[in-house]
């Protein structure tokens, strides 16, 4: 991954605003587990692009803000990435445990019934429905 983000960063090097490469270079960071250098690309990129294609960065960026302990931001832009968006799973996940740890169950269930029958994988659905099992116990 090292020689795809030299390449990324090498390319950006010669077009530092070329959005496709900013994307790119956001999600090989997030995916090495730097989300913090992630999030001003990702920062930057929302609000370079229109707002009919802003649903996967958002949702990465939602994502990001949670693994670095900014739950607020995160949860404000799960909801953005939910408003572009309802059949994205990350930003709905990040949404409806941020709720349930913020002891608003029922708006934790909600986002998350409305996101379970999006979770096309086997592992989308499992965490789905384990985050709907602690928020019906916390009733």
């Amino acid at each position: 991954m090292n020689g795809a983000i030299a390449l990324v960063m090498s390319a950006r090097a010669t077009d530092p605003d070329d959005l496709e490469l900013m994307a790119w270079h956001a999600l090989l960071l997030s995916k090495r587990g730097q989300d913090a250098a992630a999030i001003p690309l990702l920062e930057r990129l929302i609000t370079s692009i229109d707002i009919n294609v802003q649903a996967p960065a958002l949702a990465m960026l939602a994502v990001c803000y949670d693994t670095v302990g900014r739950g607020a931001d995160a949860m404000e832009t799960a909801r953005a990435a939910l408003a572009v968006d309802p059949t994205r799973i990350p930003p709905a996940t990040t949404l409806g445990l941020r709720l349930v740890e913020a002891g608003k169950v029922e708006e934790a269930l909600a986002v998350l019934e409305r996101a379970l029958p999006h979770a096309k994988k086997p592992k989308q659905r499992e965490s789905i429905e384990k985050l709907i099992a602690v928020a019906r116990a916390k009733r």
